[in-house]
């Protein structure tokens, strides 16, 4: 199972983005941006469990990929590397993850890599590397993820980024991604709502949920801003994917944070958490409304090797 020539380049594999065009700075991404991210389940709660803790999230996206035993999956932007450590220890797989800051490798590396098992280690890499120009054989991946990536890449670099993955994916490989926030929910979607609930009871709902004392002014913070340059649609996402030669499936969905359930609801409106969940969900779960409302895009694809 395990690979001689990714095993030679465990250790010194470190190939940085040498990218000039315009680019988010790696050095962006330094560690109190990993450590400070405890994200919905909790990075924390990762280590406290010695690398047990999964979130709802990242469960969901694995049964995307319809992982086998056998299989070769490839992360792009593994930030931590939680998602690629999950992988080896719920399959007979080998998994690499790839970031392109170094930071990210370092705490993978040191950290995550040992919550592994003698054996499950000789499964798993992590590699600092640029998406756009990645080292590895054409049609050597069974699957390749991708969440929440796009959204830190510019057009230009989300095309390149996909013409690497059409070249990586065997033949009925596939591409799994998850992006927020959603393009449309930023530019109609957010102000609708703010709107609504400056002037309805909804405003009290939704700081209450969020545990927040106001509503947002702005649909992007200044520190989203300075990392999400490359936000998608529906429709958007499904272009570029046409583009670089993917048959494909794109939908928006809910997500799984557990602020949103129907039980939260409940419990913390009482009486009125079932109608203020389905109100939720009407509007943020049902199609046309959810395109512009809801927050997180999926995508599958699979490489269509005459189309480019």
């Amino acid at each position: 199972m395990q690979d001689r020539t990714v095993t030679a380049w465990r250790d010194n594999l470190n190939i940085p983005c040498s990218c000039a065009e315009q680019t988010v700075s790696s050095e962006v991404y330094d560690e109190n941006y990993y450590w400070e991210q405890d994200g919905p389940g909790g990075w924390r709660r990762f280590l406290e469990t010695g690398g047990q803790q999964q979130t709802p999230g990242e469960g969901y996206l694995r049964s995307l990929g319809q992982l086998k035993d056998g299989m070769r999956v490839l992360d792009i932007g593994c930030g931590r590397g939680e998602f690629v450590l999950r992988c080896v220890q719920d399959h007979q797989l080998f998994s690499v993850g790839l970031d392109y800051s170094a930071a990210a490798v370092k705490v993978a590396r040191d950290i995550v890599y040992q919550f592994g098992t003698e054996e499950q280690k000789t499964r798993m890499l992590f590699i600092r590397a640029d998406a756009q120009r990645i080292p590895f054989a054409d049609k050597s991946y069974d699957v390749i993820f991708s969440h929440h990536v796009v959204e830190h890449l510019y057009p230009d670099q989300l095309e390149r980024m996909l013409r690497e993955c059409h070249r990586l994916l065997k033949d009925g490989g596939l591409l799994v991604f998850e992006t927020a926030p959603n393009l449309w929910r930023l530019r109609y979607g957010f102000p609708i709502t703010r709107l609504a609930y400056r002037f309805l009871f909804l405003g009290d709902v939704y700081c209450r949920i969020m545990g927040v004392k106001e509503i947002p002014r702005q649909a992007k913070t200044s520190e989203d801003a300075m990392y999400h340059v490359g936000e998608q649609s529906v429709p958007s996402l499904k272009r570029v994917l046409q583009r670089n030669g993917f048959e494909f499936k794109v939908w928006v969905g809910l997500g799984t944070d557990s602020r949103f359930t129907r039980e939260a609801f409940q419990k913390r409106f009482g009486r009125m958490g079932y109608p203020l969940y389905y109100l939720y969900y009407l509007v943020y779960g049902t199609f046309p409304f959810n395109l512009i409302f809801d927050d997180i895009i999926y995508a599958l694809a699979w490489p269509v090797r005459s189309r480019i």
